[in-house]
């Protein structure tokens, strides 16, 4: 089926051929096969596209998100079809875990290397059985041994010369969740064609005792003998809020302290399409980026009894909903069905949250006077007029200075939403 929108600007997608599951599958098929394909630039990555695939004789053509009722398979331009067709027999496919529709209609079906595998609903009530289920078997987890060996040995992925980001993900384990206090340094880099490239550098906690006062202590000793700005992510999960309270308290020029709440459910639009939270887009993501090379990992210099594969996610289970959006499993869910937990991993996902830093409501108190608010006008309108205002207040396009007061925004936007009322023609 093509898509009219896409046949309007003179191009045509088909919208149920390739799962969206599939598609990174798809990409390495066609590099096996000797075609080349390119990321797409920052932009056409905010638009869907996930990746340019050059065929003989004609312009790159594109592989997208899908869209409405169709957002479980992506687009894929006519021009692919006979290589889809044949990706589709091909060993690689029947390999893989696949998500279709059967002809006649009703749910979703799971297929693993050509059989049907039974069906395991998603629900919050649910999630112990789901990871327990037969077809959480071969295939079901985010990474594999091999996956995590070849991103320990290859070199930094990260050019020489360039400007990188310093962030610090943070995991505390204890009574809310299992494992050890892990706190990941990475070296963090955008490249102009939208990928994220990650260094691993050090693990200045890696525990399983501790009080948040000496993990605090540390992590920011540790951010200053950097000299450089740098941004700690602290997972709110239990004790986390309150380790980012600590932190947020100590004045120190180089640090910016954010928490993540890995269990936010994410709209169903953007990257909501293809991930149910916070925790799963991170996970997957940061799968991805090991498995494309473009992450180093590396590992704490005295990691104790633990297996290395499986602090780095090696058996971290994932499962698709019935919209084909990835779903990771839950702590409490890891907990329940007695699993061992990805203590490493979970700290250094983090650097892959698409979330615009800083958060308003995250931002570290202030350790000065704010500046003083601006006296807000008080002039009395007629009705529609007070209307208009108020809706030029919500969405005037400034926005919140480092240095400035909550109040002291809030009458900003005030001011100007009268200011556009006075400006406005007699």
């Amino acid at each position: 089926m093509a898509n009219p929108a896409a046949k309007s600007k003179g191009q045509s997608h088909d919208t149920d051929l390739l799962a969206a599951c599939n598609v990174a599958s798809f990409r390495q098929w066609l590099i096996t096969q000797g075609y080349k394909v390119t990321a797409p630039d920052r932009a056409n990555a905010a638009r869907g596209v996930h990746y340019w695939v050059e065929l003989p004789g004609c312009k790159p053509v594109s592989v997208q998100e899908g869209f409405g009722r169709k957002q479980r398979y992506a687009q894929t331009h006519s021009r692919l079809r006979p290589l889809l067709s044949s990706y589709m027999v091909s060993p690689v496919a029947s390999a893989i875990k696949d998500v279709v529709r059967p002809q006649g209609g009703g749910q979703l079906q799971v297929v693993v290397q050509g059989k049907i595998q039974p069906s395991a609903k998603v629900a919050s009530c649910d999630g112990v059985a789901i990871l327990k289920a037969p077809s959480r078997a071969a295939g079901q987890y985010l990474l594999s041994d091999s996956d995590i060996a070849q991103a320990l040995t290859i070199e930094s992925p990260i050019p020489e010369g360039v400007e990188v980001k310093h962030v610090i993900g943070v995991r505390l384990g204890g009574v809310h969740r299992g494992g050890m206090t892990v706190a990941a340094h990475m070296r963090v880099y955008d490249t102009p064609d939208a990928r994220r490239l990650v260094e691993v550098g050090s693990y200045p906690i890696h525990t399983e005792s501790g009080d948040l006062k000496s993990y605090g202590d540390t992590l920011l000793r540790h951010v200053e003998a950097l000299s450089a700005p740098a941004t700690i992510l602290v997972d709110a999960l239990g004790e986390g809020v309150q380790l980012l309270h600590y932190l947020q308290h100590v004045v120190s020029p180089h640090v910016r302290c954010y928490g993540m709440t890995m269990g936010q459910a994410l709209p169903k639009g953007g990257n909501g399409k293809r991930y149910v939270n916070r925790r799963t887009e991170c996970s997957v993501l940061a799968a991805e980026a090991i498995r494309n090379k473009n992450m180093k990992l590396a590992l704490p210099s005295d990691i104790g009894f633990s297996d290395p594969m499986v602090l780095l996610g090696s058996k971290l289970p994932f499962q698709f909903t019935d919209e084909a959006r990835y779903r990771v499993a839950k702590p409490s869910e890891i907990a329940d069905a007695q699993l061992p937990t990805a203590d490493l991993f979970d700290a250094i996902c983090m650097a892959f949250h698409s979330m615009e830093l800083p958060l308003a409501v995250e931002k570290p108190a202030p350790s000065f006077d704010p500046a003083p608010a601006p006296e807000a006008p008080a002039k009395k309108l007629d009705q529609y007029l007070t209307d208009l205002r108020d809706d030029f207040a919500i969405n005037c396009p400034l926005k919140q200075k480092p240095e400035e007061s909550l109040a002291a925004f809030a009458n900003r936007r005030w001011v100007y939403a009268q200011a556009m009322i006075d400006a406005r023609p007699e």
